[in-house]
């Protein structure tokens, strides 16, 4: 990769849900529907183009939510989600066709439970044995990383990451943390990275910060001390409210868009140049609109080094 940071897409589903609503067609939103006609195929290539027209040069497929059809013991689940994820892997081929730059294609892919109940993630054999079958899927596409996204205890890490070295994938496993920098179980950045590394060899090619408040970051990258090398990408929430707050409901009372996007941009690309990381972008919130700001702040070298305006700042 290039020493400046290249910028990963924003989240799918929002978009997708206000075409649902702009069109009137049911389940837009819904990444299982992509088997099931071309205008839901067709909208997703609409969100992927929009995120490389911004400048987004690291895609990733709108699978995050296809691992809840590996729920359940039915043995045709693995197959419909392996038809799922190919099926989003190739619109957003179709999207990224004719782009003459670089772009890395990374498949999403999320924890086995709920991303905000720690108490409630997977030990590291029973993450093995989930995570397995979304590793193995991806072994059998071409694309760059499997991208373990919002991980929330250092058990279920180490599962992600001894199933992904089993499969022999590239992959990068993204935590969700505070605002204080730590995971939602209490546990540290620097004790998760050290436990993998040492468990897999150093397996995961690295590790990023996601969905989190933007407030937590840097103090994350500190506590990792001998090992901030190893954290790869942040992409944070537009809210700074505590992530296990924005759900349901209360996710669309909050993240209502990021308040200050050239702050929020010129913040991610200065800790970007301060830690080396390789990939920077927004989750919840984060529009195509924010994205482009990114991408700017990147390609004119704009930084700065206080802390945007957020949510928590609204009169």
């Amino acid at each position: 990769m290039s020493l400046a940071p290249k910028t990963l897409f924003g989240p799918h589903g929002t978009l997708l849900e206000d075409e649902e609503r702009k069109t009137g067609i049911i389940g837009l939103a819904d990444p299982k529907q992509i088997l099931n006609g071309p205008r839901y195929r067709d909208a997703v290539i609409s969100v992927a183009r929009s995120y490389i027209d911004a400048g987004a040069r690291v895609a990733a497929t709108n699978t995050f939510r296809v691992r809840h059809v590996l729920d359940g013991s039915d043995p045709s689940r693995i197959d419909r989600y392996r038809a799922i994820v190919r099926g989003h892997l190739l619109a957003l081929q179709t999207a990224i066709d004719g782009i003459d730059e670089e772009i890395i294609r990374v498949i999403s892919l999320g924890p086995a439970g709920d991303c905000y109940k720690p108490h409630e993630a997977p030990d590291r054999l029973q993450a093995e044995e989930f995570h397995g079958y979304q590793a193995s899927t991806v072994a059998q596409l071409d694309v760059d990383f499997a991208w373990f996204e919002t991980v929330n205890t250092i058990e279920e890490a180490v599962g992600i990451a001894i199933a992904a070295k089993k499969a022999g994938v590239r992959c990068v496993i993204s935590f969700v943390i505070d605002s204080e920098g730590d995971l939602l179980s209490g546990e540290s950045i620097y004790d998760a990275i050290r436990e993998i590394d040492g468990v897999t060899n150093n397996y995961p090619f690295g590790f990023g910060l996601n969905c989190c408040p933007i407030e937590g970051i840097q103090k994350a990258m500190q506590k990792c001390g001998s090992l901030r090398h190893r954290i790869i990408a942040v992409y944070p929430n537009a809210s700074s409210f505590p992530p296990n707050e924005l759900s349901g409901k209360a996710l669309h009372d909050h993240v209502l868009g990021v308040v200050d996007p050239d702050g929020v941009a010129a913040y991610l690309h200065g800790l970007a140049r301060e830690n080396h990381l390789q990939i920077i972008g927004g989750c919840c919130g984060f529009t195509p609109k924010d994205i482009a700001k990114i991408s700017h702040a990147v390609r004119h070298g704009i930084i700065q080094s206080n802390i945007p305006r957020t949510d928590k700042h609204r009169g």
